[in-house]
């Protein structure tokens, strides 16, 4: 993608997460500052948000957090490598399905958690944004995989929908996009791509 691309569609993004964001302020109540058990998964990321958090990034995070996230990430691939079969093309399947539950249940913290905090949080993906356990905070320690309020996955879905019918789209990990940032393309598997469809 090309830089004026990118800003374009970086800008029309971050008029998509100010309307969400609106539109989430009845439902963020379940939600209370300092819980942090939603951020002990895996985080799902459209291919069009990659360069919003790449910039994040560079431009915002200190030295500091920045060696501290290679560092961090490092430690991630080595315990996605235990985890994953040894295929020459792993299955899309096995990443969003079989792995992503295993995290939760290990609650392997995002690499962006830091005291408590999103470190990224104005330019937090749209998952992130939008999930809001059904069952509140205090179910959300024991499972992290707390199924979203349906109000959020109507908005999702309506999102998603508006995003497709301009967009194609992948999907991947938040992991595997900013490994490049960090000099760990190498690291990141051969996979199925996630090609999305609109799902209204």
């Amino acid at each position: 993608m090309d830089q004026a691309t990118s800003n374009i569609v970086a800008k029309w993004f971050q008029k998509k997460y100010q309307f969400l964001d609106k539109q989430m302020i009845p439902y963020s109540m379940r939600c209370i500052v300092g819980c942090d058990s939603c951020c002990h998964q895996s985080v799902e990321i459209l291919n069009w948000e990659v360069p919003l958090i790449s910039n994040y990034i560079v431009n915002n995070l200190s030295i500091d957090q920045k060696l501290f996230l290679k560092k961090q990430l490092k430690l991630w691939f080595d315990y996605f490598d235990l985890r994953m079969p040894i295929r020459k093309v792993l299955r899309s399947k096995y990443i969003f399905d079989t792995f992503h539950k295993q995290v939760a249940k290990d609650k392997i913290p995002c690499l962006f958690l830091e005291e408590k905090k999103c470190i990224i949080y104005p330019v937090r993906p749209l998952s992130c944004r939008l999930h809001v356990g059904i069952n509140g905070p205090e179910n959300c320690k024991e499972n992290p995989l707390n199924d979203t309020i349906p109000e959020a996955e109507e908005l999702r879905k309506k999102v998603l929908s508006d995003i497709l019918l301009k967009l194609p789209t992948t999907l991947t990990l938040l992991n595997f996009a900013i490994a490049p940032l960090f000099s760990l393309e190498h690291r990141i598997p051969k996979f199925e791509e996630v090609q999305l469809e609109p799902t209204l």
